[in-house]
């Protein structure tokens, strides 16, 4: 009974540890959102919410940035009617500058 406590215990200190690294996410997002200290073009903004979230060496995959910034991005570019084919764009872009690595079909990783 006492390993399934202490087994139970961890399990909620991760999801606690979880969920006070996403509220920072959130947190450091809307306060760059809020400043938006970043040129005005796409893959600059790109760029910046993408390092808001993710470190060198992490890998993230083109799911999690549109679930991420796509509404964001849309709100920064009203007149952009295909913000997904606009960040495939500008992570390609991102990639070329050498700034992420394409490790796999929508997968990526920060250098």
């Amino acid at each position: 009974m006492e390993s399934i406590l202490k087994n139970r215990i961890y399990i909620l200190e991760k999801e606690l540890e979880y969920a006070n690294n996403k509220l920072e996410c959130i947190t450091r997002t809307i306060r760059f959102i809020h400043n938006k200290k970043v040129n005005n073009n796409f893959h600059d903004l790109l760029e910046q919410l993408l390092r808001l979230k993710y470190k060198c060496g992490e890998i993230f995959t083109l799911k999690d940035v549109y679930n991420d910034y796509e509404e964001i991005l849309k709100y920064y570019n009203p007149n952009n009617n295909t913000i997904k084919a606009s960040i495939r764009a500008n992570l390609q872009y991102l990639r070329d500058k050498e700034k992420i690595l394409f490790i796999s079909r929508g997968v990526y990783k920060f250098k």
